[in-house]
C-alpha cells in the first residue's frame, strides 16, 4: 500500500530550495584550544537549526561534502568537525571536540558582529549525524550535549559498553541506518543499536538492500562492489536523513511516509515510545512499537473530546475505529477510509491527521 508525501512538499532526496555555501572555520575553546571544521549552510538568510555531520575512521569533513550541502540545502546549518582524522583516532575526544565546535558555532551565532551572526536558531533542537566511527560517538555526544535531541547514525560502528550505556540514557529521538551489504560495519551491528535505544522517544532501524559501507561518502571515494549503484546509495541516505530531520527538528512528521515508501529498497522497524501516525489514500500506517495493537480513529470533522489518554481530536458523531496490529517490526500499515484520524497505542496518542 503506497502512502503519499503532501503534494505541497518536494521529496527529500530533491534539493531543498536553498542556495549553499560552504567555509572554512575555527573555534577557540577554554578547555580544548583551537579547533578546525567546516560549515556548510545557506548562503543567506539565518535562523537555521545547527547538525553536526561526524566523519568516519580516517575520514574527514571533505568526504561528506554532497551530504553535507544536500542537508543545508533544507535550510540547515551543518557543521562538519576536522578533528580525529588519523590512524588512531579517540572516540571520547572526538565527542567532545564535536561538542565543543557546537556550542562555538551557536555562541558565534549569537555574537552581534560575528561573520556567522544570526546564521544558528540556538532556541530549536540540536542534531547529530555520524557515519561508521561518527555514527559510533553518538553515545558520547549525546552524553556530553543534551541539546542533541536527534541523532541518525549512518552504518555506526560499535563501540565500548561505557558508550553503549550512555547510548542506552539518551531520551530523544533515533534513526539508525544500515547497508545489507556492507562487509566493514555489518548490518547486524548497526541494529544493536537500535535495539539498545531503550529510553529514546523515537527510534527507528532502515536498512538498505543493496548498500555498502561508504554509502553515504562523497561519490568520488571507492567502495567495495555493491548490488545496488552508488548514486542510488548516496539518495536514499539524503532522503531519509532530510525526511528524519524535518519531521523532528521541524514537525513535518509526514516525512514518515518517505522511509515506508514500497518503491524503495526499504526496510523499517520500529520501537516508539511515541507512535507516529501517517496516512493517504484511505490507508493509515502507524510506527510504534512491536507487538501492540494500534486503533485508529475516523471521523467526518475535527473534534476535542477529553479522555484518560488526552484530548482525541476527533468528531464523536459517526466516528469508527479500526484495529492495525504492528507486527514484530513495530509497523503496522492498512486501510481505515477517510477523514479526520487519531491513533492510539499502548496508551498513548498520535497526533491527528487527514487522510484524504
Amino acid at each position: 500500500m503506497l502512502l503519499m508525501l503532501s503534494a505541497a512538499w518536494a521529496a527529500s532526496d530533491d534539493p531543498g530550495p536553498h542556495a549553499v555555501a560552504t567555509r572554512s572555520f575555527d573555534v577557540v575553546t577554554p578547555s580544548r584550544g583551537r579547533l578546525l571544521g567546516v560549515l556548510t549552510a545557506p548562503s543567506s538568510g539565518g535562523g537555521y537549526p545547527l547538525v553536526a555531520l561526524l566523519h568516519g575512521w580516517t575520514g574527514d569533513p571533505s568526504g561528506h561534502e554532497e551530504l553535507a550541502e544536500h542537508i543545508a540545502s533544507w535550510g540547515y546549518a551543518v557543521m562538519l568537525p576536522g578533528t580525529n582524522t588519523g590512524l588512531l583516532p579517540d572516540v571520547d575526544d572526538y565527542a567532545g571536540d564535536t561538542a565543543a565546535m557546537m556550542v562555538g558555532v551557536a555562541d558565534l551565532s549569537d555574537t552581534p558582529g560575528s561573520a556567522i551572526e544570526g546564521l544558528v536558531d540556538t532556541a530549536a533542537p540540536w542534531s547529530a549525524v555520524g557515519h561508521s566511527m561518527g555514527g559510533g560517538t553518538l553515545g558520547p555526544l549525546t552524553d556530553l550535549e543534551p541539546r542533541i535531541r536527534v541523532i541518525v547514525g549512518m552504518e555506526a560502528a560499535a563501540s565500548t559498553p561505557q558508550h553503549e550505556a550512555m547510548f542506552r540514557a539518551y531520551d530523544g529521538a533515533s534513526l539508525m541506518i544500515a547497508g545489507s551489504d556492507d562487509v566493514v560495519v555489518p548490518a547486524r551491528v548497526v541494529h544493536d543499536w537500535f535495539e539498545i535505544g531503550d529510553a529514546t522517544r523515537r527510534n527507528l532501524y532502515v536498512e538498505i538492500a543493496g548498500s555498502g559501507h561508504l554509502a553515504p561518502n562523497d561519490l568520488d571515494i571507492p567502495d567495495l562492489p555493491t548490488p545496488l549503484p552508488r548514486t542510488e546509495q548516496l539518495r536514499l541516505h539524503e532522503r531519509l536523513v532530510v525526511a528524519f530531520l524535518q519531521a523532528e527538528v521541524r514537525g513535518e512528521e509526514d516525512r514518515y511516509a518517505e522511509l515506508l515508501d514500497p518503491t524503495e529498497p526499504l526496510t523499517v522497524e520500529a520501537d516508539c515510545a511515541e507512535p507516529v501516525l501517517v496516512g493517504g489514500a484511505g490507508v493509515a500506517a502507524v510506527l510504534g512499537r512491536a507487538g501492540d495493537t494500534a486503533r485508529v480513529g475516523l471521523s467526518a470533522a475535527p473534534g476535542a473530546v477529553p479522555t484518560p489518554w488526552g484530548v482525541v481530536a476527533l468528531d464523536p458523531a459517526g466516528a469508527s475505529v479500526t484495529p492495525l496490529p504492528l507486527g514484530l517490526d513495530g509497523v503496522g500499515v492498512g486501510p481505515v477510509g477517510t477523514g479526520f484520524a487519531q491513533a492510539l497505542v499502548g496508551g498513548t496518542l498520535t497526533r491527528s491527521i487527514e487522510i484524504p
